[in-house]
């Protein structure tokens, strides 16, 4: 808990500066040319465009609780912002712990910076779910904000199982490609675009996977307005959040080294 307070008062400080490196990159690549411009917003949302595509075709199974078209994007753009949480600060974490030598921000700074491509491209996903459920299904939509909670605890635990992963990188190396790997297919395994209802067996293990039951609760709330949590679902986020905590201190430790190497 002490580690999480050190970072965030270290990172405080420097929010001004994050949001202008943030505004400054994006400006730049609209500043380029016009169809460069469109291309950064464009390339984002193709990703859930072609299972939105995969959907409209009937690839994906019809879904009891909600429009099958609801159903599929918003679980792709939940598990594109959890799994980016994850992969992002493990696969970046080495080059952020280089960036403090000749860097004065700190450490969640030049996290965050590494964050700030994924939040635009979140952003614009969202904006795009936003269209889809006005356009297909506005008279079925009764959205909680409770979600809101939801994504965000569900945001530290990614967050935090991808600095995890990524010291494990640091330590043992080639971590970084397995989890790639998982994260990238997984999500046609995961219940995700797949209701678990219609998986027979396999169903019943696939809702146990943490990143299920997280984008499950974010979904439901959102289209459903209800939501009825497990006791394995609060253990999963307890675990969660504690591997956050966990890896506030990996940050700090990994700082303190580096300065005492300066």
């Amino acid at each position: 808990m002490v580690s999480a307070f050190i970072l965030i008062r270290d990172f405080w400080p420097e929010k001004g500066a994050v949001w202008r490196l943030f505004k400054n990159d994006m400006l730049a690549k609209t500043r380029t040319s016009r169809s460069s411009a469109v291309w950064n917003v464009v390339m984002p949302i193709v990703p859930l465009g072609f299972y939105i595509i995969l959907s409209s075709m009937n690839v994906f199974p019809d879904v009891d609780t909600m429009n099958r078209l609801t159903f599929v994007s918003i679980g792709v753009t939940l598990w594109l912002l959890f799994a980016g949480l994850i992969s992002v600060p493990m696969n970046t974490l080495e080059s952020t712990l280089k960036a403090l030598e000749t860097d004065r921000l700190s450490i969640l700074s030049q996290l965050i910076i590494r964050l700030s491509g994924l939040f635009f491209d979140s952003f614009l996903r969202v904006i795009a779910v936003l269209v889809i459920l006005v356009l297909f299904s506005p008279d079925q939509i009764t959205p909680n904000p409770v979600f809101i909670p939801f994504v965000f605890l569900a945001s530290l635990c990614c967050f935090g199982v991808g600095v995890f992963l990524g010291a494990l990188n640091l330590a043992f190396g080639n971590i970084s490609k397995l989890v790639s790997i998982v994260l990238q297919y997984g999500i046609f395994v995961s219940g995700v675009i797949f209701p678990v209802a219609r998986l027979g067996k396999f169903g019943e293990y696939i809702a146990y996977n943490p990143l299920f039951m997280a984008i499950d609760s974010v979904r439901s709330f959102i289209v459903l307005g209800v939501y009825q949590p497990t006791v394995i679902f609060w253990s999963a986020i307890a675990l969660g959040l504690c591997l956050f905590l966990w890896s506030s201190s990996i940050l700090c430790i990994l700082k303190s080294e580096l300065r005492g190497r300066l």
